[in-house]
């Protein structure tokens, strides 16, 4: 009986490797399409640059990271609310590095838009209000449900 235990056992455990190994293919395959379609979007709010170089991908696997990032395009830094040289790309590194900690168990898949301006374009300006909300999220389940599709 011990015997059938262990190997039911050693058997569920590499099932749930191999299911671990799909979700995060699924999720490096969405990871990389919604940042292309995000980079690729012209709704997306530009002055400087800094908010595209701020969006990007975690996808966390027990704490370690694959990241995704967008090409780095700014070459001057955002200046907002009395807060000096704010460069997107070092605060998409901070909080992706950040996530390791936040997310060090499971599986996660993280946006972020790490400047601290993002939130008020999303919300308040009229010219860009929801971007993140609705066009990123959306993009986001659509994709998932997309790569989830492939896998039958």
């Amino acid at each position: 009986m011990d015997n059938n235990a262990e190997i039911f056992r050693k058997g569920l455990l590499e099932y749930s490797k191999r299911i671990e190994q799909q979700i995060l293919m699924v999720l490096d395959n969405v990871a990389k399409k919604v940042l292309e379609a995000i980079d690729g979007n012209s709704d997306m709010p530009w002055f400087t640059g800094n908010l595209l170089d701020s969006t990007g991908i975690g996808v966390y696997y027990h704490g370690s990271l694959r990241k995704y990032t967008p090409r780095k395009i700014a070459n001057e830094p955002q200046y907002y609310k009395g807060e000096e040289d704010i460069w997107g790309f070092k605060k998409l590194e901070e909080a992706l590095v950040m996530g390791q900690t936040l997310y060090s168990q499971g599986i996660w898949i993280v946006i972020y838009t790490a400047v601290p301006y993002a939130f008020e374009l999303n919300e308040f300006d009229d010219n860009h209000e929801g971007f993140f909300d609705n066009y990123v999220l959306d993009e986001l389940v659509e994709t998932i449900f997309q790569q989830i599709t492939k896998l039958r």
